[in-house]
Parts: C-alpha cells; structure tokens; sequence
C-alpha cells in the first residue's frame, strides 16, 4: 500500500453523471459529465476533487484499524461534502466530535495541543 499518484477523484452530488457510483447514499464518485449538461442546480463546492489516494494492500487497512492507527465512522453527504474552506475548525475534529465518547475527547485534546503549539511559547 501507500500513496498513488496520477489519478484525479471527484466526488459529487450528482447521481445523473453516465458511470458514477454511489458511495453512500447522496454522494457519488466519478463518472462522465457532459459540458452542456444543465449544473444549475449544483455550485462548485458540490464537486471534491482529490489528487491521488492512498492505496491498501489487501487486509492491510482492516490491521491497521484494529490496531487503532484508524477510527472507521459513519459518513453522511452533508459532511462529506461540506466546503472545507475557513472553516471555525478542522472537519477532522467536527466527524470525531459528532462520533462523541472517547473520539470526541481524542478530538478536543489533539486540537488543544496543536493549537498550543500553534500559538508557540
């Protein structure tokens, strides 16, 4: 596994769009748009693009999960695709403290100390 370069993803609200697919329900990845399609019903934030991904060896991302490295959580489309841009705080923090319990207090201790570091001495 690791970082894959040379692809570019977009994920999108659009279930019209030939060849997408649905990843969870409202939010699709991909497929083929035509220019003279009628968007006005979408603004540009709808669409996420994403240059490259990370890839996983079979069973590798499953390991490294159980042993913690990663938080599996329920997705929703309006988070995923949420414009991201200045926002009050990282969509990272919001997903973990919407997950509340001991993934809300990972978020708020890991944001305090990143913001203190921020700040300096």
């Amino acid at each position: 596994g690791g970082q894959t370069a040379g692809y570019t993803l977009v994920l999108h609200p659009d279930k019209s769009a030939e060849d997408c697919m649905e990843v969870l329900p409202g939010v699709f990845l991909g497929g083929k748009v035509e220019l003279d399609d009628d968007y006005s019903a979408f603004k540009p934030q709808d669409f996420k693009f994403f240059a490259g991904y990370t890839k996983w060896a079979p069973g590798q991302l499953e390991r490294e999960c159980r042993d913690g490295r990663w938080w599996p959580v329920a997705a929703a489309a309006p988070l995923v695709l949420k414009n991201v841009l200045q926002l009050p705080k990282p969509l990272w923090r919001e997903v973990l403290e919407l997950c509340g319990g001991q993934l809300g207090m990972i978020a708020k201790d890991t944001y305090d100390v990143m913001e203190a570091e921020d700040k300096g001495p």
